[in-house]
């Protein structure tokens, strides 16, 4: 790898840190407009998940007390059933094909957050914007709680 290559490889890391770490998700869209043109595709989607089990399992293990299984096991279920979809994916695409597909999304995702209405925010007794808000990067577990904005009982 070049030192451009290397550059923008790592800006683009820091970036899909920053957008995870702010919002919780969306690292494997931010990265792959960049990392597709530096790696493989199944390089890309093994670090992609590398990198999504640290943030994402980071901010996981501290509120692990506030998990309601039943309102997750949907999602789990899902998990299972499309990752195997996805990874039989990676060994028949084009990687042209994918990396237009996924310029594509992201075009027309930016155009429909630009184009939205403006939502109005959550209101709750637990809530409550702080320093943790301005946190930055992917080391930053304390802001999942600014993606699940619903009251979070206290046990203890």
């Amino acid at each position: 790898m070049d030192e451009l290559s290397l550059v923008l490889f790592l800006a683009a890391a820091f970036f899909g840190g920053l957008t995870s770490g702010l919002s919780g998700f969306a690292m494997g869209l931010v990265v792959s407009g960049v990392w597709l043109h530096i790696i493989a595709p199944d390089q890309n989607a093994l670090l992609i998940v590398l990198c999504g089990l640290v943030t994402q399992g980071s901010g996981i293990w501290r509120v692990r007390h506030a998990i309601e299984w039943r309102a997750v096991a949907p999602f789990i279920i899902g998990g299972a059933l499309g990752i195997p979809v996805g990874t039989a994916l990676l060994t028949t695409v084009d990687p042209k094909v994918l990396r237009f597909t996924i310029g594509v999304l992201l075009m027309i995702y930016s155009l429909y957050s630009l184009a939205r209405p403006a939502l109005n925010p959550v209101q709750s007794s637990v809530y409550r914007p702080d320093a943790q808000a301005l946190c930055v990067g992917p080391s930053c577990a304390d802001c999942r709680h600014l993606v699940w904005l619903r009251p979070v009982r206290k046990t203890g």
